[in-house]
């Protein structure tokens, strides 16, 4: 992309716009793969909310995470000019979403300045 880029080939939105819709197989077919196994294996399709509707909201909500999170690291190659400094920014909000994510800290465990990360 950055060659591309450099020889003004095309715009960048235009790089955006294809690589978010040729994401979206690939999204549906993994969430759609992986949620069937832990829907299954953890015992969500058992006991009292157990039903298609929340089978179908559980694929739903699967896939609409993993295609905004490949928009989000996605987006950094577009705005950062640099490769090293793109994969740094990378790896730092990728390291702030799993702390902040409720299952490395406990939300009661989070101090009030930092609580607006978690939600």
């Amino acid at each position: 992309f950055y060659k591309q880029q450099d020889a003004n080939f095309y715009p960048t939105w235009t790089y955006v716009a294809g690589r978010s819709v040729a994401n979206i197989p690939n999204s549906l077919f993994d969430s759609f793969l992986y949620g069937i196994i832990v829907y299954w294996c953890a015992g969500l399709a058992f006991g009292d909310g157990a039903g298609i509707g929340n089978f179908f909201m559980w694929l739903l909500i699967l896939f609409m995470t993993s295609f905004s999170t490949g928009l989000f690291f996605g987006m950094f190659p577009a705005v950062v000019e640099v490769v090293t400094i793109a994969q740094a920014c990378m790896a730092v909000m990728l390291v702030i979403f799993i702390l902040f994510s409720g299952f490395a800290i406990q939300p009661d465990v989070i101090p009030d300045w930092y609580i607006w990360a978690y939600w």
